[in-house]
């Protein structure tokens, strides 16, 4: 779907779980060359639904992380040359047995990776910081006035 009069321009949407990861980050990048849009946001769900089937302490959910890295990869260089501050996060974890949702940490803490133009990286700083952070960030990346209903700080 493309229109320039919609809030969602150039949207890409599946319905199916299984849909190749692969795909959707080639997707992402065919968006990017094309249309430079001032934000992208690509959710996969190829990892929650190997986590959900195997459980998060499994050969294949460790595996489907790395091959989504690869995946992930190929495209890092171009976009940053391109400008572009990436972040890398999920919406919640998976616990031993392919659950998710609860109070447990293993639900509830994910990783956040960030990567802006021209900021050296810290690596693993071992923060802890809200998710409710997170749109606050976008919207200052973006230049977009953070709404007052947005009480968390923006990370940046």
């Amino acid at each position: 779907m493309d229109d320039e009069s919609l809030p969602i321009q150039h949207g890409r949407f599946y319905t199916q779980d299984e849909y190749p990861e692969i795909e959707l980050f080639a997707t992402a990048g065919m968006l990017v060359r094309k249309f430079n849009p001032d934000y992208l946001l690509v959710h996969p769900m190829g990892m929650d639904n190997t986590g959900e089937n195997f459980g998060a302490n499994s050969a294949e959910y460790r595996n489907h992380a790395i091959h989504q890295d690869a995946w992930l990869a190929t495209f890092l260089a171009e976009w940053m040359e391109l400008g572009y501050c990436i972040m890398v996060t999920g919406d919640h974890g998976i616990n031993a047995d392919g659950g998710h949702g609860g109070t447990t940490p293993d639900v509830r803490e994910v990783p956040l990776c960030m990567i802006r133009p021209g900021i050296t990286g810290s690596g693993d700083t071992q923060e802890v910081v809200s998710q409710l952070q997170i749109a606050p960030t976008i919207c200052k990346l973006l230049g977009i006035e953070i709404p007052i209903t947005m009480k968390s700080a923006s990370l940046v």
